[in-house]
């Protein structure tokens, strides 16, 4: 954090896993919105990148129908040949 307050920008590392984050996830928002966010609220950023890639990582449940069985009849061989 004593980054930060001492050189007045933001950490180029913590800029680009931000976009990265918003544009993998396509959050709406710009390289703009995220300077600030990283400048004003350092600490809450991190917070907010954590949350949004555990909630994304977190295992979906597929729900699928009950599947029937069909039996197809096969014709019998003809031994009369």
């Amino acid at each position: 954090m004593g980054y930060i307050g001492c050189s007045g920008t933001c950490p180029p590392i913590s800029m680009a896993m931000r976009a990265s984050v918003r544009e993998r996830y396509r959050i709406p928002g710009s390289i703009c919105d995220d300077c600030c966010m990283l400048y004003w609220c350092y600490s809450c950023s991190w917070c907010q990148m954590a949350r949004e890639i555990k909630k994304r990582k977190q295992p979906m449940t597929f729900i699928t129908a009950q599947t029937t069985p069909m039996v197809i009849p096969v014709p019998a061989p003809d031994y009369r040949k």
